[in-house]
């Protein structure tokens, strides 16, 4: 079907004979033929002859398209009342006719002339001529609409929700955005475009319920039949659930249960019935709906972007369902079970797919490479991106006092870090007294050592090899539990502010294979560590051998936190790598945890970095008390 009705030579309209046709139009009898004879006669007839037909409040449009009530399925028919939606829109757009327009609209929509008409280019290989008078027809029908709803916004918004389903539901979405493919009216399907934008934005803030109860029935049967696992148990998707939805996001839904969706559908149904926390179908469909509308209204305002936006809102039920199942997947991933949680999950999703900085959703130049990029994303990637985003944001924000705070977490982790050794030493430990590596001692000797109950001193003494129990520890004295198992030495007290310096030497085995040897050789490669504690006159107080890493980090490391405590602070440790490592990993831990509790980045944002200096330090008191009440388990 294609467009001739506005290809009319300027000839004399003969006003008896069209008076004749639209009386017997309004008797009973065959109005096919009328009507197509009436449509043959008016196609001859100027613009102005038509204007003044069609201006005249005698004009019978309700007869005109009542004629498809019965011959709809009739080709020359549908061709006739093209002939007069395309002419009457061209008559009455221009200019403001406002009673005629209000019963052209009322004849146009009671029966269905635009919907009737469009089905026919839905149902048929379209060229490029007709893919121009199905966007031409829709064009004009949608600014018709839109300038109706500012005088009569009850009708309007009823004339606009039936259009606006009746193209998402039968395809006509799809047909407007093959015709974007076309060159010469590209620019017209981008005009249209903007015009159901501004519909969009309308009927997101109109509910389902005041506007269309049959679009409400329609969803709640397709929840019925598609998501109700036992026909005795009611749906877990209710009608009641429904109700204040708006109309965009009912026609969204509505779609969205009308394609297969059947990979969805699976994971939908498989968690329903083993799971008992059940999918928020509803609040997920309102949630992204109503997201990409919102980016789509952004985007078509925005010349760099309005290609694409075009293309998003054309296509939009390929980016609803794409969000959907992976808000379902991220649902399932993080074992979510509220709204809450679904809320949550959202919003990251929602952070990376609609942000332009990022890489991961709709910022490309193809529709296709976009849900490419939704599809791919990952829950625990995105949960550590956002967690980054969050850091990164109080740490600018906070950056003219994060110095001290990181120095007050610092201290704080030192502390407790210096506490657990403190325990340790308590419980003490067996080491060595003689180097166990020198041939010349068969059986090496071993200390107890351990810290005194007032923590004053370090105690240690000789015995001639370990036991399984310690011995009992008595003020400054340590007790042996056999006479047999201590050497005849005295316990030794070694005061902690004595200690001034630190030692320590890597003591290996040499071991060397002969060069000729036959035999297979196991070598020894114990490792041990010698210690050396020194006075400030570097005279030796104490050496002994550890002979594990555990015990390097208990004493070694321990010894030098709990001195340097008493003496002049930390600067002179020299602690390991893998102690460092654990405080510095503490001090990231609870600075990131902590932080969190600054409250939203965006009110963050809000404030102004240059605060005056009141505000400074309004702010490194607000950080302070995040240092509190801070246990670890």
């Amino acid at each position: 079907m294609t467009d001739k009705s506005r290809e009319q030579p300027a000839e004399a309209m003969p006003s008896e004979y069209i008076s004749k046709l639209l009386a017997l139009l309004r008797s009973p009898g065959d109005n096919r033929k009328v009507i197509l004879t009436l449509y043959r006669t008016l196609s001859l007839c100027s613009h102005d002859s038509l204007k003044t037909l069609f201006t005249s409040d005698q004009w019978p449009w309700n007869d005109i398209f009542a004629t498809l009530d019965g011959f709809n399925e009739d080709e020359e028919v549908c061709e006739a009342v093209l002939f007069f939606l395309v002419n009457g829109f061209a008559v009455y757009l221009p200019n403001d006719w406002q009673n005629q327009t209000t019963r052209f609209c009322r004849a146009i929509h009671a029966h269905k002339a635009v919907e009737f008409v469009s089905s026919k280019f839905l149902t048929q290989a379209l060229n490029s001529d007709s893919y121009a008078t199905f966007t031409n027809l829709i064009t004009d029908y949608l600014g018709f609409i839109l300038r109706l709803v500012v005088t009569e916004r009850e009708f309007g918004i009823l004339m606009m929700t039936d259009l606006y389903a009746f193209l998402k539901l039968s395809g006509g979405f799809t047909i407007l955005s093959f015709s974007l493919q076309e060159e010469t009216i590209s620019e017209k399907v981008k005009d249209c475009t903007v015009l159901l934008n501004d519909v969009e934005k309308i009927l997101q803030d109109e509910s389902v319920e005041n506007v269309s109860l049959r679009l409400k029935s329609k969803l709640g049967d397709l929840l019925d039949k598609h998501f109700r696992i036992d026909e005795k148990v009611e749906s877990p998707l209710s009608i009641q659930s429904i109700d204040r939805l708006s109309v965009l996001n009912t026609i969204d839904l509505l779609l969205f249960l009308k394609d297969n969706n059947l990979g969805f559908r699976k994971k939908f149904l498989e968690r329903l019935l083993f799971e008992e926390d059940q999918f928020p179908l509803i609040e997920a469909s309102v949630m992204v709906s109503t997201a990409i509308a919102r980016y789509c209204g952004a985007a078509i305002q925005d010349e760099a972007s309005v290609e694409f936006a075009v293309s998003c809102i054309l296509n939009k039920d390929l980016l609803i369902y794409t969000m959907l199942d992976k808000l379902l997947q991220f649902w399932i991933e993080s074992s979510a079970d509220d709204k809450d949680d679904l809320e949550s999950i959202f919003q990251l999703l929602s952070m990376f797919v609609f942000n332009a900085e990022t890489k991961s959703g709709l910022n490309s130049s193809s529709l296709s490479d976009s849900i490419h990029n939704v599809n791919t994303l990952n829950y625990k990637a995105l949960r550590k991106e956002q967690l980054k985003k969050i850091r990164d944001g109080h740490n600018q924000k906070w950056k003219k006092q994060i110095a001290q705070f990181d120095s007050m977490l610092s201290h704080q982790v030192v502390e407790y870090v210096r506490h657990q050794r403190l325990l340790q030493l308590h419980k003490g430990s067996w080491v060595y007294s003689e180097n166990p590596l020198d041939p010349n001692i068969k059986q090496p000797k071993v200390y107890f050592i351990v810290l005194s109950d007032n923590q004053m001193n370090l105690l240690a003494k000789e015995f001639r090899y370990r036991v399984e129990d310690s011995p009992q520890v008595l003020g400054n004295e340590i007790a042996a539990s056999s006479e047999t198992q201590s050497s005849k030495g005295k316990t030794i007290a070694i005061p902690l502010k004595k200690i001034s310096k630190f030692h320590n030497v890597r003591v290996q085995a040499e071991n060397k294979v002969p060069e000729n040897a036959k035999l297979v050789n196991i070598l020894n490669k114990s490792v041990y560590t010698e210690i050396h504690l020194l006075a400030r006159d570097s005279s030796l107080l104490l050496r002994f051998y550890l002979d594990t890493k555990e015990a390097s980090y208990v004493w070694w490391d321990g010894l030098q936190m709990i001195v340097s405590s008493l003496t002049s602070g930390h600067e002179k440790m020299t602690i390991s790598e893998d102690t460092r490592s654990q405080i510095d990993g503490l001090v990231n831990l609870r600075k990131n945890v902590q932080t969190i509790g600054l409250g939203d980045l965006n009110e963050l944002e809000s404030n102004d970095d240059d605060s005056e200096t009141e505000d400074y330090y309004y702010d490194l008191d607000r950080l302070k008390e995040l240092t509190t009440n801070f246990y670890y388990e």
